[in-house]
């Protein structure tokens, strides 16, 4: 076999020892992805390739542990005073900080070298922000540390809400997964309105698969009132929820929604779901369905002869995988 990869083309060899060759080099060639000699059967056979040099290391050559020494050194100078150029003055509070570092965020890079105000200046005035939320941000550009997953939700929100105004993706990308892994029942419904509010698509649908997962408890709890309009009907919208529809429609009448809204949810209620009971014990005493509209879903019912009110969902098993369908 001819393999014209390497230096020194026409130097030919009869063993896989005269060869050298290195795959973390774009100069070199890995002959176990070649295969040459995958197709060498004895000694007498020849194969013509490029004899390789081995790389030598080098001076310039960055390790692992290059790259972590130089990560812990700068995360040494988060809020130290040692080379600090620049103090941030939060409700009253010094912050000694570093502006080459701080220009990883590009809002305070720009706030720093705003020459008409800062550029002389060896303290800046930050206003206008959580002091907790800002420490948090400022700790991130040190140090990339995510952010801890606590029950304070809140402060995480302030955080993302801090991340977006800065224009500071690395750290709202941060806080985003740190909000998906602190999803809980009870936090579930506000973390869902806060990926409707900012349209976090990602988040979203983590929200929505916990959501599926714990479907009756989260819908009968007491955090589903308080769900925006959008999120309401998002979750209504949904072929997954596995909860009686009599179950939905008690937790939606409980929302507290205006006149408008009450309208746009009600009507993602599903009543021809319903039993004729839950219809008339149930749904009509609450007025907020019109007379016609029940009528057409008691009729509905009865012509499909409905004996109990049913889920929206249904779980079942196929190869090994979760899969789900509307269970009529």
């Amino acid at each position: 076999m001819h393999v014209t990869w390497g230096r020194n083309i026409g130097t030919t060899v009869q063993s896989e020892e005269d060869l050298y060759f290195s795959a973390n080099s774009e100069n070199w060639f890995d002959m176990s992805s070649l295969g040459a000699f995958d197709t060498y059967t004895s000694d007498n056979d020849w194969v013509s390739v490029e004899k390789m040099v081995p790389p030598v290391e080098t001076d310039d050559m960055i390790t692992t542990r290059d790259v972590s020494k130089l990560c812990e050194d700068i995360s040494s100078l988060y809020l130290n005073e040692k080379f600090s150029d620049v103090i941030l003055v939060l409700d009253g509070e010094k912050l000694h900080a570093h502006k080459a570092i701080l220009a990883r965020c590009e809002y305070l890079e720009a706030l720093i070298n705003d020459g008409s105000q800062h550029l002389q200046q060896s303290e800046i005035a930050i206003t206008d922000v959580s002091p907790e939320a800002f420490k948090k941000l400022l700790k991130f550009i040190y140090t990339v540390s995510t952010i801890t997953i606590t029950s304070n939700v809140g402060l995480i929100v302030e955080v993302l809400e801090l991340a977006r105004q800065y224009c500071f993706k690395d750290l709202e990308n941060a806080t985003i997964q740190t909000l998906k892994s602190a999803l809980n029942l009870k936090n579930i419904c506000s973390t869902l309105n806060i990926a409707n509010l900012y349209d976090l698509s990602d988040l979203k649908q983590a929200c929505h698969t916990f959501v599926d997962q714990n479907a009756l408890e989260i819908v009968t709890g007491d955090g589903f009132t308080d769900l925006s309009q959008k999120s309401v009907i998002q979750l209504l919208e949904r072929d997954t929820l596995l909860v009686p529809e009599i179950e939905i429609f008690k937790s939606v009448s409980k929302c507290k929604l205006n006149d408008d809204d009450d309208n746009l949810v009600i009507g993602s209620v599903r009543l021809s779901w319903l039993t004729v009971e839950d219809i008339v014990s149930t749904v009509w005493p609450s007025k907020l369905v019109e007379d016609e509209k029940l009528l057409g879903a008691i009729v509905e019912i009865v012509e499909v002869k409905a004996k109990t009110s049913v889920c929206r969902a249904k779980k079942c098993m196929k190869n090994n995988h979760n899969w789900r369908k509307i269970d009529l």
